[in-house]
């Protein structure tokens, strides 16, 4: 038979439970007991849709871009999954000569990086390059990874260099992403379109400050792959050239 004590007790507990969850999740993340692997979010071209890490699509996301960086990937084979050579930062790439040995190279001189180095033929580079976003969703505590395809460079880099001019932290800032049709070269495909949304409360942006080292950290730890780039009908550039 409960007593007026125990039943004060249950009570306590319950109301506390939202506090003790937040706690566990955050002892969480600050255990070494395993290493977090992001999810990441797709892009169907052709219905233009985005593929969330839950396998629900949709025709806008939205989240605060925590960190990026400038990624670059080249596959030497068809259906390769780990590329030939790859770059993290986008200038320094490291070429695989064998399963054991790597080579340096300098992006910017590097022949894959050339227009016309495409073993597919036409004008585009054989090295693709990326933007890879760390992006905490509206609805998440922990990033997923967007990778901004080579179609969408130039968007991404404007949209930046806008907030930049006003003085705005992506990371204090909702940005809305959308999937906008094209067409060139024969081919149908999809650009992401960025618009700026609301500004977060300082205590959320605050707490993802504190986060941010631990997603850089991450990041490094996270090699390109082909699913990064390799997405459906993503084949073209800005300027409407086989990229």
């Amino acid at each position: 038979m409960s007593t007026n004590n125990e039943k004060s007790l249950t009570t306590v507990t319950e109301e506390m439970l939202p506090t003790l969850l937040d706690q566990e999740l955050n002892n969480m993340m600050q255990m070494d007991g395993f290493d977090y692997r992001p999810g990441k979010i797709g892009i169907m071209h052709r219905e233009k849709k985005f593929v969330g890490t839950d396998g629900q699509t949709s025709s806008s996301i939205k989240g605060v871009v925590v960190y990026f960086h400038k990624a670059r990937g080249y596959w030497q084979e068809e259906g390769q999954q780990i590329p030939t050579c790859s770059s993290m930062d986008g200038k320094t790439g490291s070429l695989r000569l064998d399963n054991d040995t790597t080579e340096q190279r300098t992006c910017v001189k590097c022949p894959y990086n050339v227009f016309g180095s495409d073993p597919k033929g036409g004008a585009g580079k054989a090295c693709k390059e990326m933007r890879r976003l760390f992006l905490v969703e509206e609805d998440s505590i922990l990033p997923v990874i967007l990778n901004i395809p080579p179609t969408s460079l130039r968007a991404f880099d404007q949209y930046m260099s806008g907030l930049l001019s006003k003085k705005k932290a992506p990371i204090a800032y909702y940005t809305v992403f959308r999937l906008e049709g094209a067409k060139g070269a024969g081919f149908d495909y999809s650009k992401v379109a960025f618009e700026l949304g609301e500004q977060l409360p300082h205590a959320k942006i605050l707490e993802l400050l504190q986060m941010r080292d631990q997603v850089v950290a991450a990041a490094a730890k996270i090699g390109i792959e082909a699913d990064d780039y390799m997405n459906e009908g993503e084949t073209l550039s800005d300027d409407k050239e086989i990229y």
